[in-house]
């Protein structure tokens, strides 16, 4: 499949918008947080997941959704954290935005979403982790599931909005533009 990068890219937001709605739909007594992560995972390379599921207190499900690698049928690792969860028992987790700290629930479920199935040669390598992989045509065939395409595009402009005001003045920690500029240009 011949697809431009960019496409690929506001896929994987599409579909972390997708799967969010799908979810406060899912689970409308339950608090959704974004970028969680288990205690004992390092946090070096990506490992926070999308969605954390919270309900008194305690985190219930997991989700990390995948739609850009996977959608040009490469070989694809699984984030970290999922495989930690998928081991381990009695789980701490942490919200990256508010520092808040969960406890993972006795029943705690962690599922990986994709837009494709994987290729034959990770379906070979990770049998024992299938049954927690969910494809999105499960969520668009949900019965109880109808995506709000407004709330969708208001969404996208708020977050677009943000954006290319992020691009117009970039602050990157404390690196910022004036100073890059006084260096650069001796003034």
């Amino acid at each position: 499949m011949n697809m431009p990068r960019r496409e690929i890219g506001l896929r994987g937001y599409l579909g972390e918008a997708i799967v969010e709605q799908w979810l406060n739909i899912k689970c409308p007594s339950c608090t959704i947080e974004s970028q969680i992560i288990p205690k004992g995972v390092d946090k070096k390379g990506g490992p926070y997941l999308d969605f954390g599921v919270i309900k008194d207190n305690n985190v219930k499900e997991v989700y990390e959704v995948k739609t850009q690698d996977y959608i040009l049928r490469k070989d694809f690792h699984i984030n970290k954290s999922l495989i930690y969860i998928w081991n381990n028992k009695n789980i701490e987790f942490n919200v990256q935005a508010n520092k808040k700290c969960f406890y993972g629930s006795d029943d705690l479920k962690a599922y990986l979403i994709l837009l494709v199935p994987p290729n034959d040669n990770w379906l070979n390598q990770n049998q024992k982790y299938l049954k927690y992989v969910k494809l999105f045509s499960e969520i668009f065939n949900d019965p109880t599931f109808v995506l709000n395409k407004e709330k969708l595009y208001s969404q996208t402009k708020d977050d677009l909005e943000k954006n290319i005001e992020k691009l117009r003045k970039p602050e990157n920690g404390k690196n910022f533009i004036d100073p890059f500029f006084r260096q650069r240009d001796g003034k």
